[in-house]
């Protein structure tokens, strides 16, 4: 019995440290909630919310493992040191401390960067500019990459390991490295440029001069980029081929052009200037020809079997289907003012000399 009133007239102080340790944790856990609560209630009142639906649930994940789990390592460390159970328990409670606080602190920093890259998508909705989906997740990608590196220097650090030294080592490495793997980087630095410079965004048709990649952009990544060709397959580019060929942008065309030459017969010379007469002002009457382009209707040569007329203009819109309707509109208005001149479109001829002799 004496044992048992010594432990207790002993232990009474930890009980209420430790009662008051758990009554501090409810109070923290319950604090952080109403004020990410009421963060999120003020953003509701204005107009068009920035924040996520679950932006509560997510930001206190973190914040209330982070209270709990710290807050109950003191618990033990209460009943285990205090009480002269275990000496040893208070180094390993320091490294479990700082482990649970690094730990939680990047879980917590990668919700509020989810939350920032969301408002700011929704800023850009709002405000009616398209979001730039390859600057958005550039700078996401590039505050993933910080926070982990940060986040396992420190977490080296906590458990001993010397930076400095490990740096120097991976410098050595990193030169070696550099070497056996030049591509590898080269695609990575291709990746940063394209991200810098952008040459094209996430949906643009792209090709090169040879014809042999040419698709839309689905992803551009650091590595590779993924363009969907128009038979549904995809090309996987190394990034550095981009600085390395050409590559045109054509859904950054200005305009789209019409261009194609029209024979008529010999036999309708005297009716050719009237015909290109007429074809250059069916052109202007066309509500969806750009008449600040170049504009160019001419007798262009005498051809082998026929009369060649060169017809050069724009359209409006850069839609290929659109492009498509309105060039076969200025195709059919050509042959109908051939047809009313009473001319006729040539096709290829030869004549044949008999000689009777």
């Amino acid at each position: 019995m004496d044992f048992l009133r010594n432990f207790l007239q002993k232990s009474l102080g930890v009980i209420l440290e430790g009662a008051f340790i758990l009554i501090l944790i409810v109070a923290l856990t319950v604090v952080a909630k109403h004020i990410i609560q009421n963060v999120y209630k003020h953003s509701k009142k204005r107009k068009g919310s920035l924040f996520m639906e679950n932006f509560t649930v997510r930001l206190m994940r973190p914040i209330k493992v982070m209270i709990w789990l710290v807050g109950l390592s003191y618990l033990g460390y209460i009943f285990v040191v205090r009480l002269q159970l275990q000496n040893s328990f208070q180094s390993s409670f320091g490294q479990f401390r700082n482990l649970v606080i690094i730990v939680c602190s990047t879980w917590l920093a990668f919700e509020i960067k989810k939350q920032l890259i969301h408002s700011w998508f929704q800023r850009n909705k709002y405000s009616g500019v398209p979001p730039d989906k390859a600057k958005i997740g550039l700078v996401s990608k590039l505050v993933s990459s910080t926070l982990m590196i940060l986040a396992v220097l420190v977490t080296l650090s906590t458990l001993g390991v010397h930076i400095g030294a490990l740096l120097t080592l991976g410098g050595i490495g990193g030169v070696t490295l550099g070497f056996a793997a030049k591509d590898v980087f080269a695609n990575f630095f291709g990746g940063f440029m394209l991200h810098i410079t952008r040459p094209f965004d996430i949906g643009d048709w792209i090709h090169s001069l040879d014809a042999k990649m040419q698709g839309t952009v689905e992803h551009i990544g650091f590595y590779l980029t993924r363009v969907r060709g128009f038979d549904k397959r995809p090309f996987y580019v190394p990034n550095s081929m981009f600085s390395s060929q050409i590559t045109v942008n054509a859904t950054r065309m200005t305009n789209r052009r019409i261009r194609t030459t029209v024979g008529i017969r010999y036999d309708d010379f005297h009716v050719i200037e009237p015909i290109v007469k007429d074809i250059r002002s069916m052109l202007k009457e066309n509500k969806d020809i750009d008449d600040n382009q170049a504009q160019l209707v001419n007798f262009k040569e005498f051809g082998p079997s026929s009369l060649d007329i060169e017809i050069y203009t724009f359209t409006k819109s850069r839609v290929w289907k659109e492009w498509l309707q309105i060039q076969q509109d200025v195709y059919i208005g050509v042959g109908k003012i051939i047809e009313k001149h009473g001319a006729e479109i040539a096709f290829p001829t030869s004549t044949l000399h008999i000689n009777n002799k």
